[in-house]
């Protein structure tokens, strides 16, 4: 890439590159080139657009200017939008983008936008083999990125105890997604009264509900987690590797109404929390189930005894957890360091 006449466009995650999908991403890589810098500021200037589709790209202006224009042209679909299905947000979203002038022109759905934009790109980069095998469906030329995870992530070993007697839980993530615990808060509270449970998050202070309407996070929380202990920290490099380090495990859970969606994302949140040292408990997803698999191991719940039966078991078997994680850093190591991603 550093002899290349071309000129590249990126239309990143974050003004300042600090989003995660800068960070570890397209953006991370160049910074690893020391060629970010080359970047071209228009995109109409530029001989290749690197479009993504997280909320600071207006994907409306892309698709209209590449209609009439011949630019190469790398779309990064890493959310798996493609496998939503019909729901209100779906439905409203184009609508929503429009009036929160988002999208500075109208398509009645953004779901078909993004297939339309699929369609025309010369490569398209997801984040997981479904998500890939879906938009193949639209475009060949589908390629899987993993996201560069070792410089944000610490050397960390959890002092797990199974003789403690609160279960230490940890949660990290963008703040709309804490509304993946809808239906697994029943469970915890359940369990809560074998054992006392204390939730540690580490997300935005705000998020957006279901009807975009922005709400403060501590009063998601408050709402739905009476008679459970718990902690609420902004997000940071800083807070996702100290405050894990108090846990004694981590959940990644999914509503039911998110489940397709939620099946085909990456196994790069998964990823995360082994490299902290923390045991994973999640819902069905399928690249977390080949990780899982790969080091003999299950986490994956699909029903509430899953849940249940999981949190039982990380309490009772403190050795084998421990061995568990060892092999989970190895794996990580061995497949998906920085280094081992650069050379792909």
């Amino acid at each position: 890439m550093e002899d290349t006449k071309n000129k590249i466009f990126y239309s990143s995650y974050s003004d300042d590159y600090s989003h995660p999908g800068d960070r570890r991403r397209f953006y991370g890589f160049l910074k690893k080139k020391n060629i970010e810098k080359s970047l071209c500021t228009n995109y109409k200037d530029a001989d290749i657009l690197f479009i993504t589709n997280g909320n600071n790209t207006d994907l409306s202006i892309f698709y209209k200017y590449l209609k009439n224009n011949n630019k190469k042209l790398i779309f990064e679909l890493c959310d798996a939008y493609l496998s939503e299905p019909f729901t209100f947000n779906r439905i409203f979203r184009s609508f929503y983008k429009f009036i929160k002038r988002e999208n500075k022109y109208f398509y009645p759905s953004q779901f078909n936008l993004i297939k339309k934009i699929c369609k025309m790109a010369d490569i398209v980069i997801c984040a997981s083999e479904n998500q890939k095998n879906r938009i193949m469906k639209f475009n060949k030329n589908v390629s899987v990125i993993y996201d560069f995870l070792d410089t944000e992530i610490y050397n960390n070993t959890p002092n797990h105890s199974s003789k403690k007697k609160t279960l230490n839980i940890f949660w990290e993530g963008q703040s709309n997604n804490i509304q993946e615990f809808n239906d697994v808060i029943k469970v915890l509270k359940i369990f809560n009264k074998r054992r006392k449970i204390k939730m540690h998050f580490v997300t935005d202070n705000t998020y957006m509900n279901n009807f975009k309407i922005k709400e403060k996070t501590i009063k998601y929380i408050e709402r739905n987690f009476s008679g459970i202990e718990y902690e609420l920290f902004k997000w940071s490099i800083k807070n996702l590797n100290e405050i894990s380090q108090n846990c004694d495990l981590a959940v990644i859970p999914c509503s039911n109404k998110n489940r397709q969606m939620f099946r085909d994302k990456s196994a790069n949140k998964l990823h995360i929390l082994w490299k902290l040292g923390l045991p994973t408990i999640t819902s069905s997803n399928d690249a977390y189930k080949k990780s899982m698999n790969a080091i003999g191991i299950d986490m994956i719940c699909q029903t509430d005894q899953d849940w249940i039966d999981r949190l039982n078991f990380c309490c009772d078997n403190n050795k084998l957890i421990k061995k568990d994680i060892i092999k989970a850093k190895e794996f990580l190591n061995n497949n998906y360091s920085d280094e081992k991603i650069m050379k792909r």
